[in-house]
């Protein structure tokens, strides 16, 4: 990033003397269900190591690289990777967005995508779609999601979502099989699986799935989330913000979702 030699100068070198255990590699733990287009599994390579792509995976390279720093991602369950992410045994996530407990218990870069909220139902259960005017509405009907996500935004709390799977396919049959009226997902989420998993694809071209936006909600903003229990997770995120702030100002994260998003 031509913008940045000079801080990144200064600051790689401070993030290399503070690794753990002597290594410079950053240790990163994602969603193992995957969160197309942002990170996905293509494949492995001939060892069995997991071969990653998405939006998050090419802004993490681009700042990783310049910085010097190499990373290994492991993919988790979402649950998991933050409990380890609290304790330190990771030292980054990644397409985390904001609650109160988050922001507690995490440090959390600026912003380098947004999302737009959809909610999906069953067009053969209710043919003249569902009384959703207001976001207050939602919690007229049974609400399944995923387990270990983050619901708050639509004025969600831990009782108002069933989250007892944590794929999207078993999400999708207990909707149709009536366990619950809706689950609410991001648009370009269930594009980039639509774009990326043959399976998802047929679900989500399934003539019974149907979709419609949550009323009064902006676009959701997502970050990194860095863990507060490592001795370099400040200069990191100092790192991570300069370089999202570069990548924004030259254009580089709008050609970037472009690729991603047509």
């Amino acid at each position: 990033m031509r913008l940045l030699p000079l801080i990144l100068a200064l600051l790689a070198p401070a993030a290399l003397a503070a690794s753990p255990a002597g290594t410079e590699t950053l240790r990163i733990c994602d969603d193992g269900g995957g969160w197309p287009p942002y990170i996905w599994q293509d494949g492995s390579t001939a060892d069995g190591t997991p071969i990653l792509k998405g939006y998050s995976v090419d802004v993490l390279k681009r700042i990783a690289d310049d910085a010097g720093l190499d990373f290994k991602i492991d993919m988790l369950p979402w649950e998991r990777c933050q409990a380890l992410l609290k304790r330190g045994m990771y030292e980054l996530a990644l397409g985390a967005s904001l609650n109160p407990e988050r922001e507690r218990d995490y440090m959390l870069s600026h912003a380098y995508y947004q999302t737009t909220s959809v909610y999906f139902y069953s067009r053969q259960r209710y043919p003249k779609g569902l009384a959703v005017q207001q976001l207050p509405d939602l919690k007229k009907y049974r609400v399944c999601g995923l387990h270990g996500y983050n619901y708050e935004t639509y004025g969600l709390g831990p009782k108002d979502v069933d989250r007892g799977t944590s794929q999207f396919p078993q999400l999708i049959a207990k909707l149709h099989a009536g366990h619950c009226d809706l689950f609410i997902e991001k648009r370009e989420v269930m594009v980039g699986f639509s774009l990326t998993d043959a399976k998802m694809k047929r679900l989500l071209h399934d003539t019974r799935l149907t979709s419609a936006p949550v009323p009064g909600v902006t676009a959701t903003s997502f970050h990194m989330m860095l863990s507060r229990a490592t001795p370099r997770s400040r200069a990191l995120l100092t790192l991570l913000n300069a370089g999202i702030d570069a990548m924004a100002e030259n254009g580089e994260l709008a050609k970037l979702r472009k690729r991603y998003l047509p």
